[in-house]
């Protein structure tokens, strides 16, 4: 928390006094005390006794107050109010608009609808929790169930929310809403709604609402976002950078590929694009298909897919979609590791559950051995993403830079793989072994993964397996050459070729056909990688 200045403390605090003005004193003793408790962490110290003996003095006050018999707000007691008309029809109304949240729903994420607390309901209160005990960035919409205006606007506030915290890495925000037809009186009395719909914001470390016209509606929704973002006084992430165009397409589209995608796409493009179609297939085809119909992910299951979801909001670019789509389903994990059907929801808000997923030119061939290599080829560029995410993210990390380990990410990855991977069994079966190997044999030294201190010692390690693999499927085949004790291969069979990278190998037979897989040059190979495999530009801290 950051506190404000001592004049915006008092004009805050006064708000909120204002507010608890409004209520019966024996109604009020809740909000006194969080008023109370939140004064002595704004002030500190110095106040701390002041403020305690106020406490102690307003809570006798308030005893011999509940002990009188309160006309002034109960003047007609005797009348019965109940068999009012009137009363009737407006407890009537009161409950078709508790049934009637706008954004009490899984579409509506990560809108969050507001509804009181137990104590907050016995006290009345008028000041959601939300405003005195959250401190980053707050914006609240008021509206009313049967209002067109508010409803019309539903669909704009959920892209909004979701556009801006997909963008806002460095800073979390908050998007609330709130039903003035249930309750009224917090419209009214605490925050002064004339009229809904109304949005509201609160910046940093302020517990001051401010009121902000409603986006234009001739703006487009990044248009939209970026309003919200400057009123707030939020910095977003970039939107582009070298994952411009087709980026900023959907990932998955039907049966066809766009046709800009060939002439308009670098490969940096196409690498993320198919990383995130085959993670999108995994998810809907691996995760449940394993289990009895209806049955939750066993516990060793669930951990993996959580660890390896934590991964990628480490270790992605948090510009990215696959980075968005990690937040939701951390977000919502108890609901897609319990069912089939709560991790559908989450996926299908960034695909077309009903079409299927496409890849871009790189990845969209038949392998050499007859096989498909979309998929396989996605999972690959989705591992090589990850590994140099590693090396890459943990200097932009704010926090705690040293949870993610170079030998828990590979941990991470293997579990995915052996669990998860829906390719060809040989693959997962030599990734795994290669995996155990280099982690627990002492002759690898080169790639052990266990040396925590050198971050991009995973890239390198997924790139030589990528490269094992892919030597072994060719000689399986009857093309190539590939000796496993000597770590030589055919040239031709490896990447990068010498003519994409002149400087990343070595050594070579005289003619140049067969390569020694292991010598190759660690600067040369390391800036191809990431030319291939990252994302061109600066990229925002985050925080852990």
């Amino acid at each position: 928390l950051v506190p404000p200045g001592t004049t915006s403390n008092q004009q805050s605090l006064s708000r909120i006094q204002h507010s608890r003005n409004m209520l019966p004193r024996e109604q009020d003793e809740t909000l006194r005390r969080k008023q109370k408790k939140f004064e002595m962490q704004l002030f500190g110290s110095s106040r701390k006794e002041e403020l305690m003996k106020e406490l102690k003095t307003y809570h006798n006050e308030a005893s011999t107050a509940q002990s009188e018999p309160s006309s002034k707000h109960n003047p007609n007691a005797a009348a019965q109010p109940g068999n009012n008309p009137k009363i009737k029809r407006a407890k009537k109304q009161k409950e078709q608009n508790q049934n009637n949240l706008l954004y009490d729903t899984i579409q509506s994420h990560p809108i969050i609808e507001y509804k009181p607390t137990k104590e907050e309901s016995e006290a009345g209160t008028l000041t959601p929790s939300f405003v005195l005990e959250v401190t980053w960035p707050r914006i609240i919409q008021f509206y009313h169930p049967s209002s067109s205006h508010c409803t019309d606007f539903q669909t704009s506030y959920v892209a909004i929310a979701r556009g801006l915290k997909r963008r806002s890495s460095r800073l979390p925000v908050e998007f609330h809403a709130v039903n003035c037809g249930v309750y009224r009186e917090v419209c009214e009395l605490g925050f002064s709604v004339k009229s809904v719909p109304t949005m509201m914001i609160l910046k940093s470390g302020s517990i001051r609402a401010t009121e902000i016209a409603l986006p234009d509606d001739t703006l487009d929704d990044a248009e939209k976002v970026r309003y919200i973002a400057d009123a707030l006084g939020v910095s977003m992430d970039a939107a582009t950078g070298k994952a411009g165009g087709a980026f900023a397409r959907d990932f998955i589209g039907g049966a066809n590929v766009h046709e800009d995608f060939v002439d308009n796409s670098s490969i940096s493009e196409q690498v993320f694009h198919d990383a995130t179609s085959s993670f999108l297939i995994t998810l809907t085809s691996s995760l449940y298909a394993q289990f009895p119909h209806g049955s939750s992910l066993p516990p060793d299951t669930s951990r993996s897919l959580r660890e390896f979801i934590d991964l990628i909001r480490w270790a992605y670019p948090p510009e990215t979609k696959v980075h968005a789509l990690a937040e939701e389903l951390m977000q919502d994990f108890f609901s897609i590791s319990t069912s089939e059907e709560g991790l559908l929801v989450v996926v299908g808000r960034h695909m077309n559950l009903g079409e299927g997923a496409t890849w871009s030119p790189r990845c969209n061939v038949n392998g050499d051995d007859g096989s498909r290599g979309g998929y396989s080829c996605g999972i690959w560029s989705l591992l090589h993403i990850l590994s140099l995410g590693v090396a890459e993210r943990h200097t932009s990390v704010v926090g705690d830079v040293d949870r993610v380990s170079v030998q828990h990410a590979g941990q991470v990855m293997r579990a995915f793989v052996d669990k998860f991977f829906v390719g060809c069994s040989s693959c997962s079966k030599t990734f795994t072994e290669l995996y155990d190997e280099a982690c627990c044999s002492a002759h690898n030294k080169n790639v052990d993964l266990g040396v925590a201190d050198n971050w991009k010692h995973l890239a390198f390690w997924i790139w030589s397996v990528h490269n094992t693999i892919t030597a072994q499927r060719q000689y399986s085949a009857g093309k190539g050459y590939y000796n496993k004790y000597s770590r030589m291969a055919s040239s031709k069979t490896l990447w990068p070729s010498r003519g994409d990278c002149s400087q990343c190998w070595l050594k070579a037979d005289g003619d140049g056909r067969v390569t020694n897989m292991d010598s190759y040059d660690r600067d040369a190979l390391y800036s191809h990688l990431k030319q291939t495999y990252w994302l061109s530009g600066a990229h925002n801290n985050r925080l852990i």
